[in-house]
């Protein structure tokens, strides 16, 4: 993890190891690192020298330090140093610059950061519980998710509730026009609005409420039962959509079942749902999810539903194999880790002994090459053949002469060029 800065704040930070250029080890103690020697970039911008004059100074075992000032930490995100003195290898180091809010909060003396999120978790103690697995939250989501199976198909693209929502915006398409800005309809609101401005309650009052009734009828009207007709006022319908969405009395019939259509409502289709799930109704166990496990494992198959054609080879259509599942099964298999394969005189064990690297920064050319093995004795790696897999020399190959563990140094006949730190390997 990036150590973190404070914006426009002055800070010394330690930099190195700094190690001779030849054999990558030895630490170099009298560098004369300037200012012009250290190059800061700022969030991705190019490499300029650091604005700080002060030179920076040896500290211990090759690591030295470098004074920045307000101006070097002035810009929020990562903040990159690279100094490469002669005599010694490179250094980067990468660091992320926060505003001085975010800086006190995270590290200031007396900061509430763990206190809130003590709070926090001290509140949502029992609800945490619920929703763990197990829990009641969890349960009852279980049980919902159950109960609900059928009914969630038919949300999906080409489910029955899908197409009857496609059909309702095809056949208000025009309507749906009509309700924008400056629609037909909206045109028409707007004129009602500008017509009924200043309105009070004396305007319903006497005949107008007697013309309003006349239109609605009267307010103590029996709920409608049936298919409308010209006689039944609008009260009568409005009570019965009101008794059909509490469960009242009020609907003579309940409507049959009918596939979404044109002509055909909303109470057709649920009624249709309603019948189509009618076999699973009752069959799910009462009681806790242990017992509807416990009941799932007294289901037995017959012997005579299990049959070699049922699952010979290519007994499956292949229309029903999609695209995207078979490469799903594909991809899981290539990306598989290898670590998890050690089964001795399988073909995982045999890949598991692939060794796979990059390079880094260090000593890198034809013949060798710094990388981030971590394998610590000298020459382990001696007659195997490494392959690069990235980089310059992807799909060159070469042998390896010599290994030194304390830098992953790999010694290699010479190959066309040099590659580059991040260049990726394997070892076979």
């Amino acid at each position: 993890m990036a150590q973190i800065l404070k914006q426009s704040t002055a800070v010394d930070v330690i930099i190195g190891p700094f190690v001779d250029s030849t054999n990558g080890d030895t630490e170099e103690t009298g560098l004369t690192i300037s200012r012009a020697d250290v190059l800061l970039s700022k969030n991705g911008q190019a490499l300029t020298q650091k604005t700080d004059v002060t030179a920076a100074a040896h500290d211990a075992n090759g690591m030295y330090n470098c004074e920045l000032d307000a101006t070097d930490t002035d810009t929020i995100g990562q903040l990159t140093i690279f100094v490469h003195e002669s005599g010694a290898l490179a250094v980067r180091h990468d660091y992320q610059v926060v505003e001085q809010d975010t800086y006190e909060f995270l590290f200031a003396s007396g900061s509430t950061a763990d206190a809130d999120v003590a709070a926090i978790l001290a509140d949502t103690n029992e609800v945490q519980a619920e929703l763990a697995d197990g829990g009641r939250l969890d349960l009852l989501i279980d049980l919902i998710l159950a109960d609900t199976g059928e009914l969630q198909a038919e949300w999906v693209d080409g489910g029955r509730l899908d197409l009857l929502i496609d059909l309702i915006l095809a056949d208000t398409g025009e309507l749906q026009a009509e309700w924008v800005d400056a629609g037909r309809l909206d045109l028409i609101l707007d004129a009602i609005l500008a017509d009924t401005t200043g309105l009070n309650g004396d305007a319903m009052r006497g005949t107008d409420s007697a013309a309003l009734a006349s239109v609605l009828g009267a307010l103590n009207d029996a709920a409608a039962a049936g298919d409308p007709t010209a006689t039944d006022t609008l009260v009568q319908y409005a009570k019965q959509l009101i008794n059909v969405l509490v469960g009242a009395t009020g609907v003579a019939t309940f409507p049959a079942a009918g596939a979404p259509a044109n002509n055909i409502s909303l109470a057709e289709i649920i009624r249709a749902i309603y019948d189509d799930t009618n076999a699973i109704q009752g069959k799910l166990p009462s009681g806790t999810i242990s017992d509807f496990a416990e009941a799932s494992n007294d289901v037995t198959l017959a012997d005579a539903s299990i049959t070699a054609a049922k699952y010979a080879a290519n007994a499956r259509e292949a229309a029903g194999q999609a695209t995207d599942e078979v490469n799903a099964i594909a991809d899981g298999v290539w990306n598989e880790a290898r670590s998890g394969h050690t089964i001795a005189g399988t073909y995982g064990e045999v890949h598991n002994e692939i060794i796979s690297g990059a390079a880094e920064a260090g000593t890198l050319s034809t013949t060798e090459m710094t990388s981030d093995l971590s394998e610590a004795t000298d020459e382990h790696y001696n007659g195997r053949i490494v392959i690069w897999t990235g980089g310059v020399l992807s799909g060159q190959a070469s042998d390896i002469t010599a290994y030194l563990g304390s830098t992953g140094r790999l010694t290699y006949t010479a190959v066309t060029e040099a590659p580059s730190a991040a260049d990726t390997f394997i070892i076979v």
